[in-house]
């Protein structure tokens, strides 16, 4: 589950200048173009084709709405194992 965002220049700048020091560093380029967005929850891989199914049956209902502006300062990089 993700809500899109409408990213400034200086966003789509930075996403640029990471994906070039990763590729110098012998990273493959992301073939799909920056989609600005914040994940706010994923199906756990270890979760039954059952329970991933009905969770899949309800969020995959495409669904709109504006969520209003905001301004962020802080941003934390957490890394899933």
């Amino acid at each position: 589950m993700w809500v899109g965002v409408e990213a400034p220049p200086e966003l789509n700048a930075l996403q640029h200048g990471i994906d070039t020091a990763m590729a110098t560093m012998g990273y493959s380029r992301e073939d799909r173009p920056f989609s600005a967005h914040l994940t706010l929850g994923r199906v756990s891989r270890n979760a039954n084709s059952k329970d991933a199914h009905a969770i899949g049956s309800v969020l995959n209902r495409p669904r709109s709405a504006f969520l209003g502006f905001r301004r962020w300062k802080l941003f934390t990089y957490i890394k899933v194992i």
